[in-house]
């Protein structure tokens, strides 16, 4: 699996170095059962541009579980897709996410597979709202590690291949 991922990195820098982008995500997670085990959530991606409507993707992530010292890792190779775009009252475009990858926590470590529904709202050149669904399982199902993840992102691009979401 690492060595999937690190191959799919070298393509995504390597394709078309002229349409790469990276993109920087802070978040939130409030685990539902219990608040003691808020996360929050530091991502990366760094991926290249294939087409107008086809992006590949490698994406890092590092969880800081509040009120305690846990600290939880994820990579993962992603491929998303936009669908089409409606200009309603703004540009309206949904798109489709596909990935694999490995997450790592405390005595823990699997690999697993994910799929994701998502629209975004081009509010402006530089601003954007996402909403996201996305479902993720585990490939060994002693994991039960089977999640559904809904999201609300806004972002902020900082130049036409940078951009900061929240």
């Amino acid at each position: 699996m690492r060595y999937l991922v690190l191959l799919m990195s070298l393509v995504a820098t390597n394709v078309m170095a002229a349409d790469t982008f990276a993109e920087y995500d802070f978040d939130f997670k409030n685990n539902q059962k219990s608040a003691k085990n808020d996360h929050v959530v530091n991502s990366f991606v760094f991926g290249t541009k294939i087409t107008d409507d086809l992006t590949i993707g490698l994406k890092g992530e590092v969880e800081n579980v509040r009120k305690s010292d846990n600290i939880e890792g994820l990579i993962q190779g992603q491929v998303k897709y936009n669908l089409f775009t409606w200009n309603i009252l703004v540009p309206v475009t949904p798109f489709v996410v596909a990935a694999i990858g490995e997450k790592y926590k405390v005595g823990n470590t699997f690999e697993f597979g994910a799929a994701g529904l998502g629209v975004n709202f081009k509010l402006t050149d530089k601003i954007g709202l996402d909403v996201v669904d996305r479902y993720r399982n585990s490939f060994e199902t002693i994991d039960h590690y089977e999640t559904n993840e809904a999201s609300v992102k806004i972002t902020y691009a900082v130049t036409s291949n940078q951009v900061v979401g929240i």
